[in-house]
């Protein structure tokens, strides 16, 4: 029996089926608005994501598609799935010589897309089609997915994979699934772990465990022991994991979990250490539109968790709970926290959201679920208008002002109507309206604009190909990296001046206030020194101004 006779809601009229091919377009299209916004008018970003792109490109470029490097620097951190999807999609809309940050962040924006449908198609096994339809469409829009959805690291692939194995789980558990389902989720679970290490596992097994605790039953999930699922994981995942081990001679490993991975669940890392919380706070932020049902939606939650262990209509929220509590709380007691962390568990709570519209539409959610529920929803649609305004107002331009402005308000506006509108489809409009004006306003227009925490920018087409390497110590960012084709050498000052000093370097980007030392350190070829591009600004990474010059040693030009 599929559990949605209890969290039905007969007074919710639809003109479509939303369990149908329609439904699914709406999803896609959805996702695919969300992510889009700012996917070919951002800047590559610090740090991660010019990390993960120049990875890819030397890739390209070396043949080399075992070891991750970046630069001369082995990268043994994560996998290498997104970086073998990235060299995919730069191959085929792009080239590694065009440094264009937009073909890199293509898979993310398919991970996104295929995210929601697969929420939306785990909801249709578990809860009332119309619930499955609304939460995967506010999960389609959140904040944090759409703005996975055009970075070029793990995060937004990661959760795909992690979705398309919890969805095998539903279909195995409700659907009458049988071997190939299981290894539909083989195949996935062995996906999610190329993409991202440990992390699938870490919100399906306990999920797992979870429901067999829960409701003291396994024989569902009996068709995943067929061995040719397993056996698929392991030729899936294994012959990179041997062959990065042979090719660092078994440091991989070693250096993933030793120097990464453990010392994030010891204690924070990288100053990213936060409290149990943590993730609850940015969760009203992230998980918007979805907030404004959120609430309601744990008031189906609480009667599953009340209900017996063997009750059918509730066994579909049980599910959801198994999928999003153990691995959020796994997140919010590890000491290392930060905000993207919990997204595999995002389509769980955006399908208990749906549930709660449903309670909503029923007027069965108490007065209070509905006033926290607004208040959360405006509180983080205010939020998101405001951090839009406050950074045009201090790194914009007047044009980029007024645009923040305006959209600002169109946002608050929205957020507003969806809060006072009364319950039905109408609300469920504004509420997702909303969440793509703050995408569209906010990445594609308003964030590109803001020169001065994109440094690495005003370097791009300043040096010919012949002065690489170019040396640099103030300022050293993945951005500038990828930007300059991977050509600079990062160094410590005075190994940079050093190598001035013997003719080893003719390009050099250099802090405003390091002009006359670097003058000093050419000597009798101080002259040739020619300053080719000032640029200031701030390196939002670490908060430092910055005020730099682009200077070229070249003799045969006259100088300034």
């Amino acid at each position: 029996m599929t559990p949605t006779a209890a969290p039905s809601a007969p007074h919710a009229p639809l003109t479509f089926n939303p369990a149908g091919r329609n439904a699914a377009l709406i999803i896609l299209v959805l996702a695919l608005l969300a992510g889009i916004a700012g996917l070919f008018t951002m800047p590559p970003l610090d740090r991660d994501e010019s990390r993960y792109a120049q990875a890819s490109a030397q890739m390209l470029e070396t043949g080399n598609f075992i070891e991750i490097r970046f630069q001369d620097a082995p990268r043994h951190k994560k996998p290498a799935g997104i970086h073998w999807l990235q060299a995919a999609s730069v191959a085929v809309f792009s080239s590694e010589e065009a440094r264009q940050i937009w073909a890199y962040r293509i898979p993310s924006l398919f991970g996104a897309m295929l995210a929601a449908l697969a929420a939306w198609m785990a909801g249709l096994r578990l809860i009332d089609p119309r619930a499955a339809f609304i939460g995967a469409a506010c999960f389609a829009v959140c904040i944090l997915l759409g703005v996975e959805a055009a970075i070029a690291k793990t995060d937004a692939v990661l959760v795909a994979f992690t979705t398309l194995s919890m969805l095998a789980l539903a279909h195995l558990k409700f659907g009458g699934g049988g071997r190939w389902t299981a290894i539909g989720f083989w195949a996935a679970f062995a996906a999610g772990i190329m993409i991202k290490g440990p992390v699938t596992p870490l919100v399906v097994i306990p999920a797992l465990l979870a429901l067999f605790l829960w409701e003291r039953k396994a024989a569902w999930a009996k068709p995943l022991a067929w061995w040719p699922g397993p056996l698929l994981a392991v030729a899936i995942a294994l012959p990179w994991y041997v062959a990065i081990e042979m090719a660092t001679g078994f440091e991989f490993i070693k250096q993933a979990v030793g120097e990464d991975l453990q010392p994030k669940v010891i204690g924070g890392v990288e100053s990213h250490g936060a409290p149990p919380g943590y993730h609850t706070a940015f969760a009203i932020l992230q998980l918007w539109p979805a907030t404004l049902f959120l609430i309601p939606g744990f008031i189906p939650a609480w009667r599953a968790l009340r209900a017996r262990r063997d009750d059918a209509d509730w066994a579909g929220v049980r599910f959801l709970l198994a999928w999003a509590i153990p691995a959020f709380l796994i997140y919010e007691l590890t000491p290392t926290k930060l905000s993207h962390y919990t997204m595999p568990v995002y389509p769980a709570f955006a399908l208990l959201a749906g549930l709660g519209a449903l309670e909503l539409w029923k007027r069965a959610a108490p007065l209070w679920s509905r006033i926290v529920s607004n208040i959360l929803f405006g509180f983080a649609g205010l939020t998101g208008a405001a951090l839009m305004v406050y950074l045009a107002m201090t790194y914009g331009d007047g044009a980029t002002q007024l645009t923040a402005w305006i959209a600002g308000g169109v946002i608050v506006a929205l957020s507003a109507a969806a809060i006072f509108t009364p319950t039905g489809w109408a609300r469920i409009v504004l509420a997702l309206l909303a969440a793509l004006s703050w995408h569209w306003s906010a990445r594609a227009l308003v964030a590109p604009a803001l020169d001065p925490l994109f440094t690495a920018r005003d370097f791009t087409g300043v040096f010919a190909p012949d002065e690489r390497p170019i040396g640099s110590y103030a300022f050293t960012e993945p951005s500038l990296v990828f930007l300059l084709d991977g050509g600079i050498a990062i160094e410590p000052r005075s190994q940079i001046m050093q190598r001035a000093a013997n003719g080893g370097l003719s390009a050099f980007i250099i802090p405003r206030a390091d002009w006359d030392a670097l003058r000093a350190a050419l000597a009798d070829r101080a002259s040739c020194a020619h300053i080719i591009k000032e640029a200031d600004g701030l390196n939002y990474s670490n908060g430092d101004e910055l005020d730099l010059l682009a200077v070229r040693v070249n003799c045969e030009e006259a100088t300034p």
